[in-house]
């Protein structure tokens, strides 16, 4: 009987593991966009070694790349013949090896400690988060920790038994490690073959080691001739980058800003372990208190060694800590195996989910507190992402857990391993699908965009190599020049040449930079249409106000001149281009109700769009112009021209990008949109805002009433003018197949089938604050 029980939950053990490697390393690899920095970067090196036929070395975006040996490329390479240019064929390499990483750990745990153990411990690898995410990313890290798995325990097997098979198994594994990501493939296990020999009397054995030529012969045909390759063609460049850049240079100083104090390894090894946090301490307890035990001993030495040398090292990145995480999930094993558990077992997981539930409130709260201007761009629009289908996922795999909570006493430590599933699930299968799509999503639209059109590619203050392999061509570095198409990031938009916005979301823009046209002078010609009298009104303001039905758009005025950034109106709108025939549709017409509700509605086609909705999403069709009061206390109104993208619709959760989207210093606001069912007047509104409810008095320091603080402008505590604004002649002209949506949400409307040109440039002009106050 006992036999049968015994073999029955050996089985529920094996699925379950069978089922955690399947959802842990394996679902969704197709689905998530490659993450930048570090999967754009290896995949984008594996797919240039296509484009140029080159298989021995490695280059991004066109420059050699030192950073890491070649083996993953070419498993990368292989994949991508086998299945395509894709993120599953990229990241497939990753999963298959540990896949191979945690059975390795199920074959040691059972010679050593049982068939149950062994399982037990190969479920909680595959089923922790730290573990999860390097298994399913195209890099290099789960390959490498395969390699010093099947190191590290053939040279305990040595130690053991003394046959010098398991070591020269140690070395081949060392050298395709070695081969993977370099010196710390050897470094890990000869500190710990050093450290166990001396703690355990076994120095004979430690000299055995040393002097086997063989197992170093082997070590040396596997891992040097690429290196010795790469000497030839390159020279001591690569070395000096290799070895002493990226391993040693690491060591001594903090690289790229990652830095921590001594102990920023203890919270990474809480957090990289969940939801597994009882078992892996339990399992250290016992280690240390096993310590007389050999293999005990060597298992805490090789994570001991670990901890404390990336302690010490100047680069801390939390991955680093995993080198040393399979032993405490084998001790993790052991120690559960049999265990009768408590409620407090379950906590860590309750709490995984429960942050996961919460996630989109939290980083709702959190926005004003960014100071990034690209991360406030990302994460502007997190109802979007955030859909029910997020939160039914996450409230299904909380449900299962309370349920695996109730039920642990009949089924065990299955029911603590089975956590691990669950975490797995909503980790593959509901979050990284929605934070690869706020974080990526917008790279690789704007690369499919960009594969599409003529002209040369480049980034410009950006690195997001994800955005050539999917362009599939090489994106090179450089200052824009005329003609060129620029990738970049949107806050550095407002430093570019003039140009034309392409796309435009998520914090990422591609915009075209407009052709050079010759001048005589430095000086700015005077905006077609404008006459003496208005452009005398910008020198001075007049004392009467214009009405607001006979207005049309002109131009900006020059920096400096008049108020800041403000614009002028010409009475006659046969000045615009298109002559008299246009007069009588483009004066300016009342504000719509509701106008700013539907960016994809009949607002503004009425306002003379033309461009493809995206039904599913507010996607950046282009450029979205809005016309608004800059000061309601002024008698003569000085209106503002505003230029973003369809994106920067403010909306409850939303916030708009400083010195991007304008909001109107309006005093008083008597006849706010919230009050009036959703009419955009003239007295008081939003910029791109009109319509929204709970819109009052934009500038008051406490932020909006119906809104909370964090849902507020970012425009500080004064509600202040815009920072900046745009420069152009708003010539009028027939609109053509490439023209986008043009958004006017102050009631200005263009007359149908025209559109204004836009060769925009931004002037930034920090002295244009007004305060309502």
């Amino acid at each position: 009987m006992t036999q049968d029980f015994s073999a029955d939950r050996d089985a529920r053990l094996l699925l379950l593991w069978l089922l955690t490697l399947l959802v842990g390393f394996f679902l969704n690899l197709h689905a998530v966009p490659l993450f930048d920095l570090d999967e754009g970067a290896f995949s984008e090196a594996t797919r240039e070694m296509f484009e140029r036929g080159d298989f021995l070395s490695t280059y991004l975006n066109g420059v050699p790349r030192y950073d890491k040996p070649i083996l993953i490329y070419w498993l990368q390479a292989a994949s991508v013949s086998l299945f395509g240019l894709n993120e599953f064929a990229f990241r497939l390499p990753s999963a298959l090896a540990a896949s191979l990483w945690s059975l390795a750990l199920v074959l040691f745990g059972r010679r050593y400690f049982g068939q149950g153990a062994g399982l037990a411990a190969g479920i909680l690898l595959a089923g922790s988060i730290g573990v999860t995410l390097i298994g399913k990313a195209a890099t290099a890290d789960a390959l490498l920790n395969l390699c010093l798995t099947l190191s590290m325990l053939n040279l305990y097997r040595f130690f053991e038994s003394e046959q010098h098979r398991y070591l020269r198994l140690a070395a081949l594994a060392a050298g395709l490690g070695f081969l993977a990501k370099g010196p710390v493939s050897l470094l890990i296990p000869g500190a710990v073959a050093l450290l166990f020999s001396l703690s355990s009397g076994r120095l004979r054995q430690l000299g055995a080691m040393l002097i086997d030529w063989r197992a170093w012969g082997l070590f040396l045909l596997v891992a040097a001739p690429w290196y010795l390759v790469q000497y030839l063609q390159n020279g001591m460049g690569f070395f000096e980058s290799f070895f002493f850049t990226h391993n040693s240079g690491r060591f001594s100083d903090a690289m790229e800003g990652h830095q921590g104090g001594f102990w920023f390894y203890l919270p990474v090894l809480l957090l990289a372990t969940l939801p597994f946090t009882l078992p892996i301490v339990g399992g250290l307890g016992m280690a240390v208190k096993r310590w007389s035990e050999p293999l005990p001993r060597f298992l805490l030495i090789w994570f001991g060694f670990v901890f404390l040398f990336f302690s010490f090292s100047a680069t801390k990145l939390p991955h680093y800590l995993i080198y040393g995480l399979t032993p405490l999930f084998l001790l993790g094993g052991v120690w559960l195996s049999g265990r009768r558990l408590g409620m407090a077992a379950f906590l860590p997981l309750l709490l995984l989910l429960g942050l996961l539930l919460a996630l989109p409130g939290l980083l709702d709260m959190a926005l004003p507190q960014i100071k990034d201007p690209y991360a406030q761009a990302a994460l502007a629009e997190l109802e979007r992402h955030f859909t029910s289908a997020y939160y039914g996922g996450v409230g299904l795999a909380l449900v299962a857990a309370v349920g695996l909570m109730l039920f642990r006493r009949r089924l065990g430590e299955l029911s603590l391993l089975a956590t691990g599933l669950l975490a797995v699930f909503a980790l593959s299968g509901v979050f990284l699908p929605v934070f690869g799509q706020i974080q990526q999503g917008p790279v690789k639209r704007a690369a499919e965009l960009a594969r599409g059109l003529p002209g040369e590619v480049i980034m410009w203050r950006a690195k997001l190599p994800s955005f050539s392999v999917y362009r599939e061509a090489v994106t090179p570095t450089r200052e824009p020049r005329a003609g060129d198409l620029v990738l970049t990031k949107r806050h550095h938009r407002a430093d570019l040449p003039p140009h034309t916005l392409l796309f435009d979301e998520g914090g990422i823009v591609l915009v075209k930079i407009d052709p050079e046209i010759p001048h005589e002078s430095t000086q700015a010609a005077p905006p077609t249409g404008l006459d003496a009298a208005s452009a005398e009104r910008r020198r001075g303001a007049a004392s009467v106000a214009e009405p607001a039905q006979s207005r049309t758009v002109a131009a900006a005025e020059p920096a400096g001149a008049g108020r800041p950034g403000a614009l002028d109106f010409d009475h006659d709108p046969r000045g615009w281009p298109g002559g008299a025939g246009v007069a009588a549709a483009a004066t300016a017409a009342q504000p719509t109700p509701g106008l700013g509700r539907d960016p994809g509605g009949a607002d503004r086609r009425a306002a003379g769009a033309s461009a493809e909705a995206d039904a599913g999403r507010t996607a950046a069709t282009g450029v979205a112009v809005s016309v608004g009061a800059a000061d309601d206390r002024s008698s003569v109104p000085q209106p503002l021209l505003s230029v973003g993208s369809q994106r920067d619709h403010l909306r409850p959760g939303r916030r708009a990008e400083p010195g991007w989207v304008k909001a109107p210093a309006a005093g008083g606001c008597t006849d706010c949109p919230g009050d009036s069912g959703g009419a955009v007047t003239q007295r008081g509104w939003g910029a791109l805002a009109g319509g929204y409810p709970g819109w009052r008095q934009p500038g008051m320091d406490r932020g909006y009433p119906g809104y909370s603080p964090r849902r507020a402008l970012a425009l500080g505590r004064t509600g202040a003018w815009s920072q900046s604004a745009y420069r152009f002649p708003a010539a009028v002209r027939p609109c053509t197949a490439a023209d986008r949506s043009y958004w006017l949400p102050y009631g200005a409307r263009l007359p149908a089938g025209y559109c204004l040109d836009l060769p925009a440039r931004r002037v930034v002009d920090r002295g244009a604050r007004r305060t309502t106050r």
